[in-house]
């Protein structure tokens, strides 16, 4: 969401009034973090109820406003893991940030 809809959704739900600043820098280095960690970090998927017989994968990509270049493309997938009979068993959701 936008800086201005995480600081309303921040006040609005949790009583906490941050600046616009601030914000920006707690997300800045959490990104950092994850480029850092991203690379080590493994995915541990839950016990499943049935053995996968299916998997799903899907992308699609929607335009978003940026601050300075106007509208630009993100991408978002997933990985979804069925049983025998259709039933979802699990889904793994992945976005990435618009591109330069």
């Amino acid at each position: 969401m936008s800086a201005k809809d995480a600081l309303d959704d921040l006040h609005l739900n949790h009583g906490r009034e941050i600046s616009k600043r601030y914000l920006q820098e707690v997300s800045e280095a959490i990104c950092d973090i994850v480029e850092d960690k991203e690379n080590a970090w493994e995915y541990a998927l839950p016990e499943l109820a049935s053995p996968v017989a299916t998997i799903s994968f899907s992308m699609d990509g929607a335009m978003l406003p940026t601050c300075t270049d106007g509208w630009r493309e993100s991408m978002v997938g997933t990985a979804s893991l069925f049983d025998k009979e259709g039933g979802r068993q699990h889904t793994i959701y992945i976005g990435e940030p618009p591109e330069y």
